[in-house]
């Protein structure tokens, strides 16, 4: 007896191991912060720009995210580099190992 095939649109709502479930994984944590930065702000509890004392306007915030957006991108780069490196000499010595075989 042959099996039926499922469409391929069927993977998509698969309770475990979907698409749909591992979108949702990442949406929902974002969209729900999201709906509490949009509550908050016309209320007036969250001040960014503008206001004496508001977040954007403080030079140490602007300082402390400054440098810790540089040395994510440092810290990546270097790590890509290396990465890359390797595979680079893994390729040279996978050659030179079919080269003496």
């Amino acid at each position: 007896a042959t099996m039926k095939k499922l469409p391929r649109a069927a993977g998509v709502c698969k309770c475990f191991g979907g698409i749909l479930q591992t979108s949702l994984f990442v949406a929902l944590p974002n969209a729900a912060i999201a709906a509490v930065l949009q509550w908050l702000w016309p209320n007036g509890t969250l001040s960014l720009f503008g206001e004496d004392g508001g977040l954007l306007t403080e030079t140490i915030v602007w300082s402390g995210v400054t440098f810790l957006l540089g040395f994510l991108v440092v810290f990546r780069t270097s790590q890509s580099y290396a990465r890359w490196w390797e595979g680079c000499s893994s390729c040279h010595f996978m050659r030179a190992e079919w080269f003496d075989a």
